[in-house]
């Protein structure tokens, strides 16, 4: 008997629903301890600054009137504690009021209108229940009638100290949520930079894929009148590089090692089509292979010099593919013998080396580089520089091709 289709959707909406209800009432009980415990360290405090008092008060005794009351350490504490209790709950209600009328804002004013009283109406609650306290606590010690003129003469002792209180708190909580909100604000922007440039990315590689495609096509059409067997072995490559393709789509960055096991189907459909006319070279250095480096980063540039530097011309031609370590960093080359450039003014255009030149721009920012240059001799040379850094090591069921 099979789950309903309905409790499959509900359940685990349910249990995200209670887990952010849980995580919400768990963060409520954070800020309130913390809060109960600011203020319980302040009455601490206080304590000690009264007990300070009244051993002072103890050793200026014989200068004092017989008549004035004294304390006990207890009744001290109890009183500033009782005194740190209520301010926490006041502060309790000076955030929340902070949080629904902040004062960071462009109506300002009108939270202004609300605070102004709720401060007056602050130090009104917090001396009665000032008072009440101290009438509760001191048992022992002569204590005023409570009336209406004890209770106005308590508020005008107090009204400064409460109304400043009130409005500490309320700023020290709107530096808090404005900081709070500016942090907020700076992870969403760079989220969606990160999402912003992983998708631009993409959109790279995608536009990379249908252009090689084509060009590859185009080769093996080519080849279908000339030789059948040959055609057939080259579609089987392309099959092959398009899983590869298609298998790291999202991959961004792979080992050296895989990078060129991946760029030899390529060359080998290209061999099957210029024959003995292309020659391909390596020049690897074995202590870059677990580099890592942009995934298909070395096919246009490969296509470039077949394109450019060796089908151009009936004779035989050469390209060479080098990787090693320069300063600190990972270099990759790609060279021909053909023509090279022109003039250093116009260099070889094209969707691949322009499409390479970006994704490097995206993927490492300033610490890139990409340069075209003439060989010695004859020729053009395209050199990738990248910032060096290993990957982990490849799994023995990965591939893990040998060059020469």
């Amino acid at each position: 008997m099979g789950v309903p289709k309905d409790l499959i959707g509900q359940r685990p909406l349910a249990m995200l629903e209670t887990m952010t209800e849980t995580s919400g009432r768990r963060q409520l009980w954070v800020r309130l301890a913390t809060i109960l415990g600011i203020w319980l360290i302040v009455g601490v405090v206080l304590t000690g600054q009264s007990a300070l008092v009244i051993y002072s008060a103890r050793r200026a005794y014989e200068d004092l009137p017989q008549q004035a009351p004294r304390a006990t350490t207890t009744e001290l504490f109890l009183l500033n504690i009782a005194e740190s209790v209520i301010w926490a709950g006041l502060t309790v209600g000076i955030l929340w009021l902070g949080a629904r009328f902040p004062l960071a804002q462009r109506r300002w004013w009108k939270s202004l209108a609300v605070h102004v009283p709720a401060s007056l109406a602050t130090a009104v609650l917090q001396t009665v229940l000032a008072v009440v306290v101290n009438d509760i606590v001191r048992q022992d010690l002569p204590r005023p009638t409570l009336t209406a003129n004890v209770l106005f003469l308590y508020f005008v002792a107090k009204i400064h100290s409460n109304v400043f209180l009130y409005w500490a708190i309320l700023a020290a909580s709107q530096i808090i949520n404005h900081y709070r909100q500016a942090r907020a604000r700076e992870l969403r922007e760079s989220q969606l930079e990160a999402k912003l440039a992983q998708t631009q990315l993409q959109l790279l590689k995608m536009q990379l894929h249908p252009h090689f495609l084509f060009n590859t096509l185009n080769a093996i059409s080519a080849l279908i009148h000339q030789d059948v067997e040959l055609a057939d072995r080259m579609i089987a490559r392309l099959g092959d590089l398009l899983r590869i393709t298609l298998e790291n789509a999202s991959t961004q960055e792979v080992p050296l090692k895989q990078e060129l096991d991946w760029i030899q189907p390529y060359l080998d459909i290209e061999k099957a089509r210029l024959g003995p006319r292309l020659t391909v070279h390596f020049e690897i250095d074995p202590a870059v292979m677990d580099a890592r480096v942009p995934n298909l980063i070395l096919q246009p540039l490969v296509e470039n010099a077949i394109r450019h530097g060796v089908a151009p011309r009936p004779e035989p031609g050469r390209i060479a593919i080098a990787a090693g370590r320069d300063n600190g960093k990972l270099r990759l080359a790609v060279s021909d013998d053909g023509p090279g450039l022109q003039s250093p003014e116009a260099p070889r255009a094209g969707i691949g080396l322009a499409n390479t030149r970006a994704r490097l721009e995206k993927l490492y920012g300033a610490e890139q580089r990409l340069e075209l240059s003439n060989g010695p001799e004859r020729g053009l040379r395209v050199a990738i520089t990248i910032p060096f850094h290993e990957a982990a090591p490849l799994r023995p069921s990965e591939p893990n091709g040998s060059h020469s």
